[in-house]
């Protein structure tokens, strides 16, 4: 072999090798082994989408405002599931949902929550429906009454899944309304987010009157759900 093609060779060995290691730096990161620990993104699209009960639950001995997804409504929502019933596959647009919460990486078998509206909540009005007290009729605000226990997503997503003593937070719904306007909307997961009412008047008996549940969202839509005990 002549010292150009020897030359010629070396070159093209030099070429390849180059290519190769270049390739192996332009190989895509892996994707991420844990799972998001929400599994369903819900957007209402009347109130009728929205299931409120106010009665007691397994964490609680007295009554609670809670909310769920009303399935029996099926054509009143949008809905993302992390995995289709009987798949393994999630509902198209899923993962985007997830990755614009950076919740993509929660080391567990399963989702730790079930659902979680899929727009930020920037306020919640509880609203009487029907005459309170003769202080409060029909139509009044009764956020003064209500408190507010609930996961907060963000923060638990921020500090890498930590369950520490931070990522529950409890206080006034007035409280909440004005954290949630003044950080443009608060992620919470619904099977973790309670509303109770404390301090009311001796005459009044909550359990006995029907509300109105009002969430507004950052993305400037709302919806109202009722509650009705009688």
């Amino acid at each position: 072999m002549g010292t150009t093609t020897r030359a010629i060779v070396s070159m093209a060995a030099a070429v390849a090798i180059t290519v190769f290691v270049a390739c192996k730096k332009e190989k895509p990161e892996p994707e991420p082994t844990g799972y998001p620990s929400v599994g369903t993104y819900f957007q209402p699209l009347t109130g009728e989408a929205v299931k409120v009960t106010y009665e007691p639950t397994d964490e609680s001995s007295i009554p609670v405002f809670t909310t769920q997804i009303n399935t029996e409504k099926k054509d009143c929502y949008n809905v993302w599931h992390f995995r289709i019933f009987g798949s393994n596959k999630s509902t198209p647009g899923f993962e985007e949902i997830a990755k614009e919460y950076n919740d993509i990486d929660y080391r567990s078998a399963s989702p730790e929550f079930k659902s979680c509206f899929r727009s930020k909540v920037n306020r919640i009005d509880i609203i009487a429906a029907d005459d309170f007290s003769s202080d409060y009729p029909a139509g009044s605000s009764l956020n003064a009454f209500c408190q507010m226990l609930y996961t907060d997503l963000e923060y638990l997503i921020g500090t890498g899944y930590s369950y520490n003593s931070n990522f529950r937070k409890y206080g006034s719904l007035d409280a909440f309304n004005a954290r949630a306007a003044s950080v443009g909307g608060i992620l919470f997961p619904l099977d973790d987010m309670f509303l109770i009412f404390q301090n009311l008047p001796s005459d009044i008996q909550p359990h006995q009157h029907n509300y109105t549940l009002r969430y507004s969202f950052a993305d400037g839509t709302s919806v109202k759900a009722i509650v009705n005990n009688n």
